[in-house]
């Protein structure tokens, strides 16, 4: 089934994780990801484990919350204490918006296209004064000397936030180079990691990157209300919480829950800082095996194998006068192919096929959406492609 892809001495352990459905093709990996059979079973037995609650001590609770800090970081290159746990991107990115030092006539700066919800946590800052300016793309695709040269101009920006990869053209931006024209500049650089962490190689880095959002339900194949934030050591050390919880103080776990009328208001300098409230478990059980999953595996591995899935598929849309909506250089490609054909209704229509053909996908901004995962082998894109191309005929001169 994965014969001929960077994935082939893994598609026994593949095949067991994630058995095929009868009737249908999934590319759809950019609104929600297939939850492996480890991180099933293993949610399973935790909940069977709440019929007898004595079973589920405070240990066992720990030990969770740790495995699932120490899978993270390790798929990101991150120390566990830069690791927050959140129930998806909007919180983490709140977190940002609400403790970056911004003063009124400041400045976040953000592309035309973002994701509303790394849009709209930034907008509602405006009763604090803050402004957010769109970066409008003079091409198909921003660079980072296109941030870099706003940047320069515009005195006013205290912050980029952008996108790992764009949700609706599926470009991966180069955020390490971003990240690097902010820090040059005294700029705070937030990502946007959903569309990519986990289908693309990303490592954090303290001393490029603020805060870095992602949540566990699409590429990280994780349970919905399960995610993640990286937030920079000084944010963890300077940050005052505006939220404030129990779990968040120094003293909350000292005792081991024996004296907790002590109320030692000091925050712990880590990410938990920012963290409120007791933990979802379940799924935070649920993103830890997964993760382990795509670690066991290798994210660049998983990129590659994406790669090698699209590549016939965006050739024959090619030839067919197609247009796929990233750029050319594969360094910004991802997991995801948006494309369109030659007016809005041919692309409705080739939508329309795939739905028909049982193929799960997306029409997103004038563009129907494919996103390629670990789990996805050549006859699922084969699929799609005798469902979109089958009935276009090549250009005349195309090879």
């Amino acid at each position: 089934m994965y014969g001929g892809t960077p994935l082939e001495p893994f598609g026994h352990l593949l095949e067991r994780e994630f058995p095929r459905a009868a009737g249908g093709t999934f590319l759809n990996t950019a609104a929600q990801g297939l939850l492996p059979r480890r991180t099933l079973e293993a949610m399973a037995e935790f909940e069977r484990g709440r019929a007898w609650p004595n079973r589920i001590d405070d240990d066992r609770l720990a030990e969770i919350e740790s495995a699932t800090r120490e899978e993270i970081g390790g798929l990101l290159s991150a120390p566990v204490e830069r690791v927050g746990l959140a129930p998806n991107t909007s919180d983490g990115l709140s977190i940002a918006a609400l403790h970056l030092p911004f003063e009124p006539g400041d400045r976040v700066l953000v592309a035309r296209g973002e994701f509303p919800a790394n849009v709209h946590v930034w907008l509602a800052l405006a009763d604090r004064g803050v402004e957010v300016e769109f970066l409008e793309p003079a091409g198909p695709h921003l660079s980072a000397e296109d941030y870099a040269e706003r940047l320069d101009a515009g005195p006013r920006i205290r912050a980029v936030a952008v996108s790992l990869v764009q949700f609706s053209t599926g470009h991966r931006h180069p955020v390490e180079a971003i990240a690097r024209a902010c820090r040059e500049r005294g700029v705070f650089c937030v990502v946007d990691g959903i569309q990519g962490i986990g289908a693309v190689p990303f490592a954090w880095d303290d001393g490029l990157y603020d805060l870095v959002a992602c949540g566990g339900q699409k590429w990280l194949c994780a349970p919905w209300g399960s995610g993640f934030f990286l937030a920079a050591e000084w944010l963890c050390r300077e940050a005052e919480p505006v939220r404030a919880g129990w779990l968040q103080t120094v003293g909350a776990r000292a005792s081991g829950y024996a004296d907790l009328c002590g109320y030692d208001h000091r925050f712990r300098e880590d990410a938990t800082r920012f963290e409120v409230g007791t933990y979802a478990y379940t799924a935070l059980l649920g993103l830890a095996r997964s993760v382990g999953l795509l670690r066991e595996i290798g994210v660049g591995r998983i990129h590659a194998h994406a790669r090698t899935l699209l590549a016939p598929f965006e050739e024959a849309l090619t030839e067919r006068g197609g247009e796929a909506l990233a750029c050319a250089d594969d360094a910004c490609r991802s997991g995801i192919l948006c494309f369109r054909l030659e007016d809005p209704a041919a692309t409705g229509a080739a939508f329309e096929r795939l739905r028909s053909a049982g193929v799960a996908c997306a029409l997103r901004e004038g563009a129907v959406r494919l996103a390629v995962h670990l789990y996805n082998a050549p006859a699922d894109v084969a699929r799609a492609t005798d469902a979109v191309l089958g009935r276009v005929p090549a250009r005349a001169g195309a090879r």
